[in-house]
């Protein structure tokens, strides 16, 4: 069966915040309003987390191309 990275990161991702929050949903709904109240903002990842920032646009994926043109 074929596994598609960007839905096996959104589940990992998913995880870590529900473990970080004792997989409590009130806690996790209590992050998330305050993360509303601020705007929604986000982490920037450096260069060495993304190591596709790096790559030029004729190596590049479509999904890292849209990343820099979304500014992340």
């Amino acid at each position: 069966m074929w596994n598609d990275p960007i839905v096996e990161e959104t589940r990992r991702l998913r995880d870590e915040f529900a473990k970080k929050h004792n997989y409590s949903i009130r806690a996790m709904v209590a992050e998330l309003k305050q993360w509303e109240q601020e705007g929604f903002p986000l982490p920037r990842r450096t260069d060495q987390e993304n190591p596709s920032a790096q790559c030029s646009d004729s190596d590049c994926t479509a999904a890292a191309q849209r990343s820099r043109a979304a500014g992340q």
